[in-house]
């Protein structure tokens, strides 16, 4: 599998389940923008660890991100 579509494939993945039994962020995070922001964290995971395993602190740092994108 490419490396990008592996990166693309979890963040879909991960999204999906997250939200898959309604919206835990209550409309705070865009599905969207999370999706483009765990792709950008996986894929550089991928490059320079080998790895797509995300930390908890690193999910976390996403969601974040996510919030204060969607703040501005």
């Amino acid at each position: 599998m490419l490396t990008t579509t592996e990166a693309r494939f979890w963040a879909e993945t991960g999204v999906e389940i997250l939200f898959s039994e309604g919206d835990p962020f209550s409309g705070k995070v865009d599905k969207t923008r999370l999706v483009d922001i765990l792709y950008n964290t996986t894929l550089k995971k991928l490059l320079e660890e080998d790895t797509s395993e995300l930390s908890e602190e690193e999910f976390n740092q996403c969601v974040a991100q996510c919030m204060k994108t969607r703040l501005n």
